[in-house]
């Protein structure tokens, strides 16, 4: 598959669309700060030697109205560009279906509407064929075949293709709605032309990437949305992350490997435990086999294994963060290999998996298309006639009650029970509540606890004729958005045997302030991180025994932020883990976004070995898949064995001695605290840039390279009473104690380890370089010796394996004897390192050049 290509596409079929949109907005006189009117537009075009139909003022004046009723929400400008936006993503995405589709001979017509089978020509075959078509007026075809006027054929193939489209929406009705009027005005011009959209999308995309290759559509759906995410990234720091920037901000298209293992070793694991089948037989190369386990815990799972009597028809499976349903299309093909071994046809077989085992949501009504499409054509590859039984997957979109009129609750249940009625009422006004902000927080909805029952009698019983008051106005509407609720409702609260998902990774410091009083009040132990609050919500969503396999960031294992998290997470067995640190994405480069893979189960065993593969090592996502496969780097723990180090991280790979961490450097040590002036460029200067003589600045430690024992005091602070109130004032001011007292600093951020020197007396530091002081000079040595041991370097990768390290990392450490021969192996390595850095001119010491 040729990703630049499917890239390059992707991004400036946008703009082309987008700009294509705008135009035809301009053409009929609607601008961004308002429109002309209907008479005004068409005596304008009527100038121009353009006439407008009946059907299309009408579509014009629709479409004013609509622009009017988002910009009194959203104003001119963003109402008019969420018109433009709105309209290009829905061409693309058809545009991709179309593609999809004809290249896989899945169109009924049996003729390709954007290409033809025969190499080089450039004419779609739909065109040359358009008499054998029976979704087109054929009066019409001979219409535009007799056109010889200048943009008849592109006016035919416009047509041709709104007819396509529109007579797709029979079989496949959440991908190709039928066209509003308004839609099919903004089509873009010159589409198969050279340079145009259709003709880009055939040529420069091989068609081999689109056979039976459904994540094309999330690749192509990942880059469509490459410049929203530069421009919500490229925003100033402060700017809070809007509910509609949530799914460019977030979408991060899954790594097919880690797919398959996530579905496999949860999924599969069910078909294994239950049905027997064997996962080398099946196929599945990502499956982990179950670690070796003691007589005692083999028991257990045996009787868990045996505890209730499997139906495969009532097995659930939920993607709560679908995307484009990368991960629902594997885990349909799973379901077909354990049908098929159950002897299933394939026509049952696809009829229950969309009927009833496989769910999915997303927030995005982009992303949501897609995942339907490709989910549909899963079941058209499996089901030649597919297409005519009338499937709907269990596919939903985040949604919310803000457009529903609550006072058109009066004209519903009126059939029902006066007690019934009241009840229902009540669970309605309660789901209303729950939903109003739907849209932002998606699967994280919690609706448990629901008389669903009720509700639907309710929502069901609603009466519209006879009721002429202004009050039952758009009635229908109400109840449209009300059924929509339900059915997502019941989604969200039913229980599922698997959810398997790639949540969104974003820091709440980013978040609405909404999403973050929401995490806040509802996730109080995972709420630094819409991915852990999404790992919270997973495994209640599973059913008792059931799995959640999730690809997340990998700080969960070892911040100690996250150490509440883990102590649920603990609750549960880790059945086995892909640890794949930085890199796994292939889109994603350096150290920053550093993930793991997993699959747990909701239950606990006490004694469980769970099997780790290490795969941080490997610096590509190629090179992780190989790793894997290769069968190496395998570990496995018991869970318990994490508690016995401080803070619990999940270091699978580290072995405790006993005991160990009964005495840690909090006893003998303490933070320095920090110092930070808000304003370096005025308060901090190099040494060389002040007169040694003034005595207002100080050795300021700010950071620097990487160093042992010596460095990194190129940098003086001003000192003055004036500063240090400065400082104070915004509470980032050492206390004088600190300052006085020797003690031990690093570099806080490094891609690797960090280096520790010597803090000496009067030497002030800044939260760039934490440092820890104890009153024992004797416990400075010492411990400055340990901090640079590999000993040391074993223990913090295993509690935090990240690019920053705080105090708090340090004083966990295990607190060692003194003595005195390594006090002073420890001084002279001091001196040693002090000498090589005073051979630099940077050196407050610096004599001359040692090559002089």
């Amino acid at each position: 598959m040729n990703k630049t290509a499917i890239k390059n596409y992707a991004i400036e079929a946008r703009r082309k669309l987008m700009d294509g949109v705008r135009t035809k907005l301009t053409t009929l006189s609607i601008y961004e700060d308002g429109h002309a009117t209907t008479q005004e537009a068409v005596e304008k075009l009527r100038a121009q030697g353009v006439f407008l139909s009946e059907g299309e003022v009408r579509a014009r004046e629709r479409l004013c109205e609509k622009l009017t009723g988002l910009s009194k929400e959203l104003g001119d400008k963003k109402a008019f560009v969420q018109v433009i936006e709105a309209v290009a993503y829905t061409w693309f995405n058809r545009f991709v279906a179309l593609r999809y589709m004809e290249v896989n001979d899945y169109l009924p017509s049996g003729y390709r509407i954007l290409s033809s089978v025969e190499v080089g020509r450039a004419e779609p075959d739909a065109v040359r064929n358009a008499q054998y078509l029976d979704f087109v007026s054929q009066t019409k075809v001979e219409q535009f075949r007799d056109d010889t006027s200048p943009g008849a054929a592109e006016r035919f193939y416009r047509y041709l293709l709104v007819a396509q489209c529109n007579a797709l929406h029979d079989i496949l009705p959440a991908m190709f709605q039928r066209i509003e009027d308004d839609t099919e005005l903004l089509l873009p011009d010159n589409l198969y032309q050279k340079g145009g959209v259709v003709h880009d999308l055939v040529s420069a995309i091989h068609e081999d990437d689109f056979k039976d290759q459904v994540q094309i559509i999330g690749w192509l759906y990942q880059y469509y949305n490459t410049e929203p995410k530069a421009d919500v990234f490229g925003r100033p720091k402060t700017a809070k992350i809007q509910k509609e920037d949530i799914p460019a901000a977030t979408q991060l298209f899954t790594p097919d490997w880690i797919v398959r293992y996530m579905v496999e070793n949860s999924l599969g694991r069910i078909a294994v435990e239950k049905l027997g089948l064997d996962p080398v037989v099946m196929g599945w190369k990502y499956y982990l086999p179950e670690a070796e386990q003691t007589p005692d815990v083999m028991a257990q799972l045996k009787v868990l294994a045996n505890d209730d009597v499997f139906q495969l028809e009532e097995l659930k499976i939920i993607d709560p963060c679908m995307g484009s349903g990368h991960i629902l299309v594997y885990a349909f093909d799973v379901l077909m290999q354990i049908y098929e071994s159950q002897g299933y046809t394939n026509r049952d077989a696809v009829r229950s998996i969309l009927q009833k085992n496989l769910y999915g949501l997303d927030i995005d009504p982009r992303a949501h298309q897609l995942a339907y499409f490709a989910v549909m054509m899963r079941g058209r590859k499996y089901d030649n006639r597919f297409f005519r039984r009338n499937l709907m997957p269990h596919l939903y979109i985040g949604a919310e009650s803000n457009g529903i009129r609550r006072s058109h609750l009066a004209f519903m249940g009126q059939s029902m029970n006066p007690m019934e009625r009241n009840m229902a009422l009540v669970q309605v006004e309660s789901l209303l509540d729950a939903f109003q902000d739907g849209k932002e927080y998606g699967s994280l909805v919690s609706v448990e606890d629901y008389r669903w029952d009720l509700i639907g009698a309710f929502i069901d019983d609603f009466h519209q004729e006879g009721q002429f008051s202004m009050e039952a106005v758009g009635l229908e509407d109400t109840v449209a958005g009300l059924q929509a609720l339900y059915f997502l409702g019941q989604a969200l609260a039913q229980k599922y045997d698997v959810v398997v998902t790639n949540p969104p990774y974003m820091s709440m410091s980013n978040g609405s302030p909404k999403l973050i009083d929401f995490a806040k009040k509802h996730y109080p132990d995972s709420k630094s991180d819409l991915f852990a609050v999404f790992m919270e919500k997973c495994l209640q969503m599973a059913k008792p025994n059931g799995y959640s396999a999730m690809i997340t960031m990998h700080s969960w294992m070892f911040l100690s932020s996250y150490e509440k998290l883990r102590g649920k997470m603990m609750n549960y067995d880790i059945i086995n883990m892909a640890h794949l640190g930085a890199r796994a994405f292939e889109e994603i480069g350096g150290e920053v976004v550093q993930t793991t893979s997993w699959v747990m189960q909701k239950h606990h065993t006490e004694g469980y070995q769970g099997s780790y593969v290490r795969l941080v090592d490997f610096n590509s996502q190629d090179g992780k898949e190989a790793g894997f496969l290769s069968g190496a780097c395998v570990y496995s723990t018991q869970q318990e064995n994490f508690g016995k180090i401080p803070g619990s991280p999940i270091a699978y790979w580290v072995k405790v001695k006993d005991g160990i961490f009964s005495d840690t450097l909090s006893s003998r040590f303490a933070s320095g605290g920090r110092n930070k002036t808000h304003n370096d460029e005025r308060y901090v200067r190099y040494h060389w840039e002040v007169r040694n003589s003034n005595p207002f600045w100080k050795v300021y430690l700010n950071g620097g390279s990487y160093r042992k024992y010596y460095g990194n005091n190129i940098e003086v602070v001003l000192w003055t009473e004036e500063s240090k109130s400065e400082y104070q004032s915004h509470g980032g001011k050492l206390k004088d104690s600190a300052i006085q007292q020797e003690g031990v600093f690093w570099n806080k951020i490094t891609s690797n380890l960090p280096g520790f020197c010597f803090k000496q007396k009067n030497w002030i530091f800044s939260s760039n370089a934490p440092t820890i002081i104890s009153e024992d000079s004797n416990a400075n040595l010492m411990t400055l010796a340990f901090l640079n041991s590999k000993v040391l370097s074993y223990y913090l990768k295993a509690m935090n394996p990240t690019v920053t390290t705080n105090p708090g990392n340090i004083l966990s450490m295990p607190l060692l004897p003194v003595t005195t021969t390594v006090d002073t192996l420890v001084q002279q390595n001091i001196a040693i390192s002090r000498a090589d850095w005073d051979d630099f001119e940077t050196s407050w010491d610096f004599k001359r050049n040692p090559l002089i």
